[in-house]
C-alpha cells in the first residue's frame, strides 16, 4: 500500500510546474567517538550517517601505515576511481588525521567514485561531504582485511592490525526502541524521497562548467557533463545500486516510470553523459510523516506503525518494516 501510494504521489507531482529537484542527500553528523588503532588514540575525520562511522581513507591510510595492514592511495582520473594497494606504504599528507569535524552537521551526497583495491573494484558505501569521500569503516575493514571492533559503553571505534576482519551482524534486538525509531525515520525519509531523485537524475555529479546547448526544435536546452557515468546504462546502473541501498532486496526495484524520467534527463554525446538543466519534476506535497510505535522486533525485521497528517489531520496510516540484509538495515514496504 505504502508503494502505491509513494507512486500516486509522485504521478501528482509530474502535474506541477517543472523545476529541478534537490540533490539526494543524508546528514551527515560529527561524531565524537574515538578511535584506537592498536590501542593508540588517532585523530581522524569522521562523521555518522544513518548511524554508521565514514572515513577519509587517506586517514585511514595514515592510521594503517608502518602496520601489517597498510595500503596506499591513489585516484584514476579516467575511472573516476579511488585506487588503493595493500602492502605499499602511505607518504602523509598535511590534509591527514586533522581532527574532529566543525561546522556541525553536513549534507553527504552518495558518491559516484567509485573503489579498486588491488586492481579489483570494490564494492563501499560513498559519500561526498565538502567535495571529500567519505567511506563506510566497516566496509574498508573487510575490503582491506583488518579487525574493526566497538565499544558502546566508551564510545569508542577499535582497529586490531593483528588479525582479519570478522564480519558484524547487528541484531534488532541489541538496538533500543528510540535508536530503531531513528534509523526507521531516516530510512523512510529515503524510501520517500529516492524515487523522485531518480527520475529527476540528481543522485549524480555534475561538472556544471562543462556545458553544451543543444536546440530540440521547441527551445534551446542546457546540459552539464555528468562526472562519473559515460552513458544512460551506467547512470540506470547506479540509479539501481542507490535504490537498494535503502529498500530492500525483497521490494520491488526503481519503477520503470522513473527510470524513463530519469532517460528523459540525459544525453549521450561523443562519448560523455549531460544532464538537462531545464527539465526535472516537482516535489511532493507539504505532508508531515510521524513514526508512531514499533509493531514487532525478531533479530532480522522490525515493523514499524505511522501516519502522514496534513494540517495535523491524519489522512493515511501505513506500516513498514526494517529488515537486516548483509549486515546492513533496509526499508520494506506493506
Amino acid at each position: 500500500m505504502r508503494k502505491k501510494f509513494l507512486a500516486s504521489l509522485l504521478s501528482l507531482s509530474l502535474l506541477t510546474a517543472l523545476c529541478v529537484g534537490t540533490a539526494f542527500a543524508e546528514t551527515a553528523a560529527p561524531t565524537n567517538d574515538s578511535l584506537l588503532c592498536d590501542g593508540v588514540l588517532q585523530t581522524p575525520t569522521v562523521y555518522k550517517i544513518n548511524g554508521s562511522n565514514y572515513f577519509k581513507i587517506r586517514d585511514l591510510a595514515a592510521v594503517l601505515n608502518g602496520t601489517a595492514k597498510q595500503f596506499s592511495v591513489g585516484y584514476d582520473g579516467e575511472k573516476q576511481s579511488v585506487t588503493a594497494n595493500t602492502g605499499a606504504g602511505y607518504v602523509k599528507q598535511p590534509t591527514d588525521l586533522t581532527g574532529a569535524p566543525a561546522g556541525g552537521n553536513k549534507t553527504a551526497s552518495a558518491s559516484s567514485d567509485t573503489i579498486y583495491i588491488n586492481g579489483v573494484l570494490c564494492k563501499a558505501e560513498v559519500y561526498k561531504i565538502d567535495g571529500m569521500n567519505y567511506f563506510k569503516l566497516r566496509d574498508l575493514g573487510q575490503a582491506l582485511d583488518f579487525g574493526v571492533g566497538w565499544d558502546g559503553a566508551t564510545g569508542t571505534v577499535t582497529l586490531d592490525t593483528t588479525r582479519g576482519y570478522e564480519t558484524q551482524t547487528p541484531s534488532a534486538q541489541n538496538i533500543s526502541d528510540e535508536e530503531l525509531l531513528e534509523l526507521a525515520k531516516a530510512l523512510s525519509e529515503d524510501a520517500v524521497s529516492v524515487g523522485l531523485n531518480i527520475a529527476n537524475a540528481d543522485f549524480l555529479q555534475f561538472d556544471y562548467s562543462d556545458s553544451i546547448t543543444v536546440d530540440d526544435g521547441f527551445m534551446i536546452r542546457t546540459y552539464c557533463r555528468v562526472i562519473g557515468c559515460q552513458s544512460i546504462a551506467q547512470a540506470e546502473q547506479q540509479a539501481i545500486d542507490l535504490w537498494y541501498r535503502i529498500y530492500s532486496r525483497r521490494a520491488p526495484s526503481v519503477s520503470e516510470h522513473e527510470l524513463e524520467m530519469m532517460r528523459s534527463q540525459l544525453l549521450e554525446q561523443n562519448g560523455i553523459l549531460y544532464k538537462n538543466l531545464d527539465g526535472g519534476v516537482g516535489g511532493f506535497p507539504n505532508e508531515e510523516t510521524v513514526l508512531e510505535r514499533i509493531v514487532s522486533r525478531t533479530t532480522d525485521e522490525v515493523v514499524i506503525a505511522g501516519h502522514i497528517s496534513d494540517n495535523g489531520e491524519i489522512i493515511w496510516t501505513f506500516e513498514f518494516s526494517l529488515v537486516l540484509e548483509n549486515g546492513q538495515w533496509r526499508y520494506l514496504n506493506h
